[in-house]
């Protein structure tokens, strides 16, 4: 009968008739409190009990009778509108009483309002519906681990995670799919969890995908307790391979940064030294009789000075700290003039081939640091095969889409000129690919190089804003790929030539400012050796005192960039002023950023970067000296 729900819950009793068991012959007074209705009205209403019962219901509750009179016995649920509104779950229970020849006398029935129970079970239902639609649907696996290792449950999930279903992997040992390497460890950690009630910290292992390649995952796990009795855990295992390698780039990038940091400041500090080594040598050669004995000792002096500075600059391009000249470049074009020198350089037993694509667009760069960069990864090439091979330099216009970035993210979004130089060598490992670009790592004896070619390549690279990868297969071959970014409009080129002045002639005065004495006697010696009056001082303040007790004419402030107290910048900025007819030549060995910070673009002021010889000194003073005026009077402050 309909029910009602209260704290202790009444049972009505009734005793129905077999025939139309729909109007009860006589029905407790409890009845009122269940579903609202007197005895009396459910006797004298016959169609009470039928429109009262759910629609939905109504086909169970004509089952009920049914089966009571088949079986003598039935218990169904069912839906009953109380008389103040709203339906109430009701448990009725109904046993057939028969005479004692066999009649059917009448039915005995008895009813309680488990509308409470009822609304908790279908929210336990509808939580454990939640619960299992969470686990199917997330990303983490988890999994259900018998304490013999046994896998006792493992959610959907594996199939996204590992490519498994869940019955392949139900009732196998979880360690099956663990790697050799970090079972031991795995084991030790559940055991921990086994015999304490801490959880698993956090705990990573590699994990075998069902096409057999290894994932890292991470894993934390609880103890699973029935009765009270330990029966497993519940391991959760969450793949966190990219996340890995995203930490180990950002980590390999921070340490390449760092050593970059390193090597431009030795590199810059270096390149003064080899200024005055080279130039001093290269003085003394002029100065040296043809057929003196000495005169091949300071060529070899000079030689080796050269080779020095070489270094610092590979140095300063893996640092990035090179000074550029970026133009609007057509790789092709570069490739194909890099081509023939290249021919000669990786030797007769190497066939050189070009495949070049003809829908690449412009990039920005400096086209002589590219060729450099394009000669060391050629080199490398040709050592990888010392028996000869092939080496092809591959030119191709890729696209980048942001889903392709999310798989692959050493090059951001974009469309990208690329060139690749592969080679058919001995191949490198993991292990030695991933130190590929570092500055003085090699796999060569080092008699045979100071591993610099592809850090240099890197450098460079990285300075014009593009990007370097490699990939490598042991005895199959390796391929490094260069990506610069596409220009979206062709950068204008100025072509218009300087027009010459006669002003650099013997007797010009030049102000030098230098810090390094080394440095600064050379460059004085030079200038003075051919006719040049030279003011020299060590910072901004000397040379600002020189040239307020200088009464003639300044014709050339030569002046370092970075300097202790203010900087050269600063030095012509205010001396500029002063003496409006004094042109300037700035000289570092810090590349392009650093004169940036200072306000100044080498490619609009001019520029002398170290180590310089002394015919390069002499070549960019004059050059300076001959240049329109209006160009040296675009400074800082203007």
């Amino acid at each position: 009968m309909p029910a009602h729900s209260e704290p202790q819950p009444p049972v009505v009793e009734s005793v129905l008739d077999p025939v139309y068991p729909y109007r009860p012959r006589r029905i407790s007074p409890t009845t009122l409190l269940l579903t609202g209705y007197t005895p009396d009205e459910f006797q004298a209403d016959p169609a009470l009990f039928v429109t009262r019962v759910h629609p939905d219901d109504f086909a169970r509750v004509v089952g009920l009778y049914r089966q009571v009179g088949a079986a003598g016995h039935a218990v169904a649920d069912y839906r009953f509108m109380h008389k103040s509104g709203g339906y109430r779950w009701l448990h009725e229970v109904l046993t057939l009483v028969r005479d004692d020849d066999g009649t059917p006398a009448h039915i005995l029935g008895q009813t309680m309002d488990v509308t409470s129970r009822r609304h908790t079970e279908a929210r336990l239902i509808g939580r454990e519906e939640y619960f299992r639609r969470l686990i199917e649907n997330a990303s983490d696996v988890f999994v259900v681990v018998g304490l013999d290792g046994t896998i006792l449950y493992e959610s959907p999930s594996v199939r996204r995670l590992a490519g498994y279903t869940s019955d392949e992997v139900v009732g196998r040992n979880a360690y099956d799919f663990v790697h050799p390497d970090d079972a031991a460890e795995l084991k030790r950690q559940l055991a921990l969890v086994f015999a304490a009630t801490d959880g698993l910290v956090p705990t990573e292992f590699r994990h075998r995908r069902a096409d057999g390649t290894w994932r890292v995952v991470q894993a934390v796990a609880s103890r699973l307790m029935e009765d009270g009795r330990l029966t497993g855990a519940i391991v959760n295992m969450r793949d966190i391979s990219d996340r890995k390698r995203l930490e180990e780039q950002l980590q390999q990038s921070r340490k390449m940064e760092a050593v970059g940091r390193l090597a431009g400041g030795i590199a810059h500090d270096f390149n003064n030294l080899l200024t005055a080594v080279i130039g001093y040598a290269e003085l003394l050669l002029d100065q040296m009789p043809e057929g003196s004995e000495h005169r091949d000792d300071l060529y070899q002096i000079k030689r080796a000075g050269e080779s020095a500075a070489t270094l610092t600059r590979q140095l300063l391009a893996f640092s990035r700290r090179q000074t550029l000249e970026p133009r609007t470049l057509d790789l092709n074009v570069t490739v194909s003039e890099t081509t023939a020198m290249l021919s000669r350089m990786v030797g007769e037993d190497i066939a050189l081939e070009a495949d070049l694509d003809s829908g690449l667009g412009p990039v920005h760069a400096d086209a002589g640091q590219l060729e450099q960069a394009l000669v060391e990864m050629c080199m490398n090439a040709r050592e990888a095969m010392p028996r000869g091979g092939r080496v092809t330099i591959r030119t191709r216009r890729v696209v980048f889409t942001r889903e392709h970035v999310q798989r692959h993210w050493t090059v951001p979004p974009g469309t990208f000129s690329t060139i690749t130089v592969e080679d058919a060598g001995i191949g490198m490992p993991d292990e030695v690919l991933q130190h590929i670009f570092e500055p003085f790592f090699s796999t060569k004896p080092r008699t045979r190089g100071a591993g610099l070619g592809l850090a240099s390549a890197y450098g460079i690279v990285a300075q014009s804003g593009g990007y370097v990868s490699a990939d490598s297969t042991p005895s199959v071959g390796s391929e490094v790929t260069i990506y610069l970014p596409e220009l979206l409009v062709e950068a204008e080129t100025d072509f218009s030539v300087a027009t010459p002045d006669p002003s650099d002639g013997p007797g010009a005065t030049v102000l030098l400012v230098e810090d390094n004495d080394l440095l600064s006697t050379f460059a004085h010696s030079v200038l003075r050796s051919k006719g040049f009056v030279v003011l020299s001082a060590r910072n901004a303040d000397e040379a600002e005192a020189r040239e307020a007790s200088f009464e003639q004419p300044i014709d050339l402030l030569l002046t370092d960039v970075v300097m202790p107290g203010r900087s050269g910048v600063a030095l012509a900025d205010l001396l500029i002023r002063r003496r409006p007819g004094m042109r300037c030549l700035y000289m570092s060995g810090y590349n392009e950023e650093a004169l940036l910070r200072h306000g100044i673009v080498a490619g609009d002021v001019a520029f002398l970067p170290k180590p310089f010889t002394a015919k390069g000194l002499l070549q960019k003073v004059r050059e300076t000296l001959r240049a329109p005026l209006v160009a040296e009077t675009r400074h800082p402050g203007d």
